[in-house]
């Protein structure tokens, strides 16, 4: 019987080339569907929440896959879980209606965005953290204040081709900080985020933060629907996939 499964699992982006299949690089999907097609004895093709590029991490990424069952779904999160690199580790398996789909059945996503102003531990956690010098917090909230609610975000956004121009509108339910010995953590809910839109904004923030931008030039730049100002990417070091809700 075909089954419908759904899957959350963690990594460690630093190991992979990014989330999406690759026909000559490591990616994180390419890496799951070679695993479990080798493991169950059929060809697996995986649906992903969403991609995550190169050096981003996830702590709950999602995705699904069918398969002839010849391996109750029960028994998957350890019979595949005990089988993958340590860079990967699956946290929840169970099965869904055969409809279920992990990126269109989603509603919205949390990322977690860590920089950290600790310089001494620079050489060992480069790949977790962005390393800046400490921020001015209160100014980031104000700009922050911008960003909140419905907007057009195409000034924040990397639009690959003239398609995805069609909707660039997304809702950021909240943008909240949390500050614990030296290190920012940077946390947005939203119904959906656009090709690189976290990282451009992340890099506008620290702008505001240096003191280098003003809180209300956010206004500015989302009401100019250019990517003139937002021209440089925070490290995606910092980067987290925190959660998909369905």
């Amino acid at each position: 019987m075909i089954k419908n499964v759904f899957i959350e699992i963690s990594y460690d982006g630093s190991e992979f080339n990014g989330w999406q299949r690759l026909p000559n690089d490591l990616s994180v999907q390419g890496y799951l569907e070679k695993t479990f097609s080798r493991l169950l004895k059929q060809e697996i093709l995986i649906d992903g929440s969403g991609r995550t590029d190169k050096g981003v991490h996830a702590i709950n990424q999602s995705f699904t896959f069918k398969y002839e069952d010849n391996v109750p779904v029960k028994n998957l999160k350890y019979f595949l879980g005990n089988k993958l690199v340590e860079s990967v580790k699956i946290q929840t398996v169970k099965e869904v209606s055969s409809d279920f789909h992990a990126r269109y059945s989603a509603v919205k996503k949390s990322y977690i965005y860590k920089i950290n102003f600790n310089k001494d531990d620079q050489l060992f956690y480069r790949n977790y953290f962005w390393f800046t010098e400490e921020l001015n917090i209160e100014m980031m909230k104000k700009a922050s204040e911008y960003l909140t609610g419905e907007h057009d975000f195409v000034s924040f956004s990397s639009i690959r081709n003239k398609e995805k121009l069609v909707n660039t509108i997304r809702n950021i339910d909240s943008i909240d900080y949390e500050l614990e010995n030296g290190i920012l953590i940077i946390r947005f809910v939203g119904n959906g985020f656009l090709y690189h839109m976290i990282r451009l904004i992340v890099h506008h923030l620290v702008q505001v933060g240096l003191e280098k931008r003003l809180p209300d030039s956010t206004d500015e730049i989302l009401k100019s629907c250019s990517r003139k100002v937002t021209t440089r990417l925070a490290p995606p070091s910092g980067l987290y996939l925190e959660k998909v809700y369905y």
